[in-house]
This record gives structure tokens, C-alpha cells and sequence, in this order.
């Protein structure tokens, strides 16, 4: 390494690949750097909010609000033949 560099030209492919390959290492580090920084922020901002039942209740907390009521559930009839259900219901189409 050391003889690359001190007898090396600097339009030597390898030596401007190394120049290249350390510039993006810094930038991923500093990438890395702040996603990590962004991640503790939010932790820190959501942290508490959920911790009580009660506080999922609030309307603004992170935008949340109880439902205003429960959504409707149309529970399947078991016919026992899911093909002969299904054939059933492409007949219409």
C-alpha cells in the first residue's frame, strides 16, 4: 500500500478506485450516521405516548382517535364445499 502510494500516478485506476471506494465509505457513515441520530428522535418523541390505555384515546396524540364505532363483521356460513361456493359465485360474473 504504502509503494502504491508514493510510486503511484494519480490517474492509476486502482489508486482512483481507493480514493472513490473511501469518499462513499464516508458518506455511508455519515448516512448511517443520521438515520441513527433520526431513529432516537423518534423513539424519544413516541416514547410515553402508548404506555397507558388511556393515552391511545386522546384525539391528538400522533393523530389517533377512537373509532366512533365498531366496524360491521359479516361472519361466513360454512357451506362445507368452498369449490361448489365458489363456482356459485362465478356465475354471476
Amino acid at each position: 500500500m504504502e509503494r502504491l502510494v508514493q510510486q503511484g500516478a494519480e490517474d492509476n485506476g486502482v489508486w482512483r478506485m481507493m480514493v472513490a471506494a473511501s469518499a462513499l465509505h464516508e458518506q455511508q457513515e455519515h448516512n448511517l450516521d443520521l438515520l441513527r441520530k433520526e431513529n432516537s428522535d423518534l423513539k424519544n418523541r413516541i416514547d410515553g405516548h402508548y404506555a397507558k390505555p388511556e393515552a391511545r384515546l386522546v384525539a391528538d396524540v400522533l393523530g389517533k382517535r377512537k373509532a366512533e364505532s365498531e366496524p360491521e363483521y359479516n361472519q361466513a356460513v360454512d357451506t362445507g364445499n368452498i369449490w361448489s361456493e365458489f363456482a356459485g359465485h362465478m356465475k354471476d360474473y
